[in-house]
């Protein structure tokens, strides 16, 4: 082992080694250079007083002879591990195994990071109770199910609460007994989802909140007037535009412009992300050379190599635009821009809409059915009438006959005396 020498203070810079104390390794004939060592190194120049020093452990792997630094402990208190720039208490670069638990002093509570971050929860050495909660987006892991806004315990994914118009509503809306503002938007319902997929959603049933507890009951909706505005909305063929995630099939369905004009209240708005552009383009210098109509402060998808992200358009020339930073890659594609206005139907209410239009005509078939009866009944007895006369003026006929050959008989009689 040795001692080191303190540096002079007139020769310290950021990184000189103030004092250590190392341990030789071996060659098998004999002992070698220091193969591990404690080091004080200097945090910053000394220029003047008070100045901080780090505290730093390295070692050599075995077969090596170059010593690598794998702790340090900053002049202000925080820790690294396989960094020399720890940015928090405690910062790994790599993997961390825990063999048992971490606790933060309580014997069941186990927590990463401050509020808002990572909190993991173990209740009850059987693991009955155990759940992970991830606080800063109120993710909730419980034996298999996840919740988002509550711990679940109806389904395999439960999520209380929505995103929209407001993501939520405060206390205050409730005990106030107040309308959030902002829940219609020019007459239409806003978006308030509580699950949102870009992609298709599979489920072998559906099921819509319908108890009469949670509503306030107006009437029963005119099948007459349902049926003229389901005859008012168009059903049309169409392809998407983003082929690469909705695919080129034909589609037969209703567009939400034309719905809202018949019927707004199956029509809500939101914002989103329209493939407007849906072009690639090259970057060069930090610009996005392409010719569109977007505007500054217009916000932009941009799909990269690493990913995709809307961008806040900052500056726009001829034939290019610049944003709040770019996706990786000297290309990019360039989707489309966000709107507010995004429209989505509710299939729901068309369906219901359909419902009641169905009822009134089963209603003006039923009634068309009786008039058909009634009028299949008068026939008939008109047709009964009918036969009566006929067999009434067949039965005259005969007589008519019988007449007729009787006073044939008796001209023949009188001509047979002589008498005609």
């Amino acid at each position: 082992s040795a001692m080191g020498t303190p540096a002079l203070p007139t020769a310290v810079t950021t990184g000189t080694d103030l004092a250590w104390f190392g341990a030789r390794g071996h060659t098998g004939t004999g002992f070698s250079a220091s193969r591990a060592a404690l080091i004080m190194r200097a945090s910053e120049d000394w220029s003047d007083v008070n100045h901080g020093t780090d505290l730093t452990l390295e070692t050599t792997t075995n077969g090596t002879t170059t010593r690598q630094e794998r702790v340090r402990v900053t002049h202000d208190g925080r820790v690294g591990i396989g960094t020399a720039d720890p940015q928090q208490a405690l910062d790994v670069n790599g993997f961390i195994h825990v063999g048992n638990h971490l606790f933060d002093g309580s014997p069941r509570l186990i927590r990463f990071g401050d509020e808002g971050c990572l909190t993991c929860v173990s209740i009850g050495e059987n693991g009955a109770d155990d759940r992970m909660e991830l606080t800063a987006a109120e993710f909730v892991f419980k034996q298999g199910a996840v919740g988002v806004g509550t711990v679940p315990t109806r389904a395999k994914l439960e999520i209380d609460g929505f995103a929209g118009a407001f993501n939520n509503i405060p206390p205050a809306g409730f005990l106030n007994e107040t309308t959030p503002v902002g829940t219609t938007f020019g007459g239409f319902t806003i978006n308030t989802f509580s699950l949102y997929a870009s992609g298709d959603v599979g489920a072998s049933v559906y099921f819509a909140f319908s108890d009469e507890r949670i509503k306030h009951v107006e009437g029963v909706s005119d099948g007459a007037e349902d049926l003229e505005t389901l005859r008012g909305i168009e059903v049309t063929d169409y392809r998407f535009v983003d082929t690469v995630r909705k695919g080129d099939r034909p589609q037969k369905k209703v567009i939400a412009q034309q719905v809202e004009q018949v019927y707004p209240q199956a029509v809500s708005r939101g914002v989103d992300v329209v493939p407007d552009i849906y072009r690639r383009a090259p970057v060069e210098g930090g610009w996005v050379v392409l010719d569109t109509d977007l505007a500054v402060g217009d916000r932009v998808r941009l799909v990269g190599d690493g990913g995709s992200g809307v961008h806040e358009v900052l500056e726009v020339r001829e034939g290019r635009f610049r944003t709040a930073g770019l996706p990786v890659g000297d290309e990019l594609f360039v989707y489309g821009r966000e709107v507010d206005d995004f429209r989505s139907v509710d299939y729901e209410a068309l369906g219901m809409l359909n419902v009641s239009a169905t009822q009134e005509l089963a209603r003006r078939l039923e009634a068309r059915e009786a008039e058909l009866a009634r009028l299949q009944t008068a026939f008939a007895e008109l047709l009964g009438e009918r036969q009566d006369l006929h067999r009434q003026l067949a039965d005259l006929s005969a007589a008519e006959a019988e007449r007729e050959a009787r006073l044939a008989r008796l001209e023949a009689a009188l001509g047979a005396v002589g008498l005609d």
